[in-house]
């Protein structure tokens, strides 16, 4: 049956229009994030989109006015979600464009609220990024939401999960299939240099990992 033109019937029409608009920008309060967002800092160019998205849902007409932005949230979390965990991506080198440029201070972006070193971009507008399968393991286990209107891929709070920076790194060993590291009487893990050092890399480059996705996947 033929669908009008411009309404997103479902889940799969939904996520095309997202990929066709939205790009992943870092975040970077407490463990450092992403949001899915038409423009960097563009609050107001994401609310406009977003009511217009709402307005193409066909399942929005139905629900009262005062129920709509919590079902729509609820509706955008589970799409991003699901995209995340059941497309495909084979590991290998992607090439990805660099409008992170555009908003960085000497090309470089600022990472978390820990004080950790920044995101070093590379200085070209397009550039190589090699997804790997620790990429991979870690995008299926992003923790998602939908906050004040914009699509936070990676809640910058609990990236992957239950637990804050300082712990998130426990669940990024459950999600990379490593031995899980020993934690002092506050359950906070203690990990060797080497393991804070690999996980903090990893966590930094979920930024091009997660763009590679959303830009190649299928």
């Amino acid at each position: 049956m033929a669908v009008a033109s411009g309404l997103l019937p479902d889940a799969s029409a939904r996520i095309a229009e997202l990929r066709k608009h939205l790009r992943p920008y870092w975040y970077p309060v407490e463990a450092g994030g992403i949001v899915l967002m038409l423009e960097h800092e563009r609050a107001d160019a994401n609310e406009g989109f977003t009511d217009d998205f709402a307005a193409r849902v066909p399942e929005m007409a139905a629900i009262p006015p005062i129920e709509r932005w919590n079902t729509l949230d609820a509706m955008l979390t589970n799409d991003v979600k699901g995209f995340f965990s059941t497309a495909k991506l084979t590991p290998g080198t992607y090439r990805l464009e660099n409008y992170h440029l555009d908003y960085a201070e000497e090309g470089k972006l600022p990472f978390d609220a820990e004080g950790n070193p920044p995101i070093v971009l590379p200085p070209h507008r397009t550039f190589p990024f090699t997804v790997t399968t620790d990429h991979l393991k870690l995008l299926r286990h992003l923790n998602t939401e939908v906050w004040f209107g914009a699509i936070r891929l990676i809640d910058p709070e609990r990236p992957y999960g239950r637990f804050s920076r300082g712990y998130y790194f426990i669940e990024m060993a459950e999600a990379l299939g490593d031995r899980q590291p020993p934690c002092d009487a506050r359950e906070r893990p203690q990990l060797t240099q080497l393991q804070t050092d690999r996980y903090l890399k990893l966590h930094r480059e979920i930024l091009f990992a997660a763009q590679a996705f959303w830009t190649f996947a299928e």
